[in-house]
C-alpha cells in the first residue's frame, strides 16, 4: 500500500480489509451510502487487503499502478476513473471454476449474473451470462442476455421466467 501512496501523492486511495473500507478521502464523493475509516494508511490492520481502489485520470496512472503491484495481483479499470487491485485468485470466474470442479459441473451448465467490469470473465465463461439493464457497458456487451435492472427485480424475474418457468411476477 505504501508504494501506491508514494506513487500517487494526494491521490484518492482506498483499501478494503475484512469488509471494512479505509480511505484517505470522503468516499461519499464516489460511492453513495458507503462509509469508510479515514486514514493515511500508516495505521492499517496487519491483515491482507481484499481489494485496493485507486482513483485514476488516464493510462499513465494505470501504468504507475502496474509498476507497484506484484505478479499475484491484477488490476481492472472501472468506469474509466477507478482502478481496482485484487488477488488473481479473487477473479469471480476462478471461484466459479473451483466450485464447478468440486461439484462435477461443467461451467457451460452455469448461469452467471453480473453488472460490473469484474463480472465480465464470469459472464463470458459460463453457459449463460445475464447482465442487468443498469450494468456497465462492458458487462452488457459480455452478456448473452439482458434483464431488467436491479430496482425492477430483474434477476428474480429472469430466474422465474427462464429457470423456474413461472409467469407470475415476483
Amino acid at each position: 500500500m505504501q508504494a501506491l501512496v508514494a506513487a500517487f501523492p494526494g491521490g484518492m486511495l482506498s483499501v478494503e480489509i475484512d469488509d471494512i473500507l479505509y480511505a484517505n478521502f470522503d468516499v461519499g464523493l464516489i460511492w453513495n451510502m458507503t462509509e469508510a475509516i479515514s486514514t493515511d494508511f500508516s495505521d492499517l490492520p496487519c491483515k491482507p487487503a481484499d481489494k485496493i481502489i485507486v482513483s485514476i485520470s488516464g493510462a499513465e496512472d494505470v501504468q504507475r499502478i502496474a509498476e507497484c503491484i506484484t505478479d499475484e495481483l491484477y488490476l481492472e479499470v472501472v468506469d474509466g476513473h477507478l482502478c481496482m487491485i485484487l488477488h488473481k485468485d479473487a477473479e469471480k470466474m476462478q471461484g466459479v471454476k473451483m466450485l464447478a470442479t468440486g461439484w462435477g459441473i461443467d461451467p457451460e451448465q452455469i448461469v452467471a449474473f453480473g453488472d460490473g467490469i469484474n463480472d465480465v470473465g464470469m459472464l463470458t465463461g459460463c453457459g449463460w451470462g445475464i447482465a442487468v439493464a443498469n450494468a456497465v457497458p462492458e458487462a452488457q456487451e459480455a452478456a448473452d442476455y439482458l434483464c431488467a435492472d436491479c430496482d425492477e427485480d430483474g434477476l428474480a424475474h429472469w430466474i422465474c421466467e427462464h429457470i423456474l418457468k413461472l409467469s407470475s411476477s415476483v
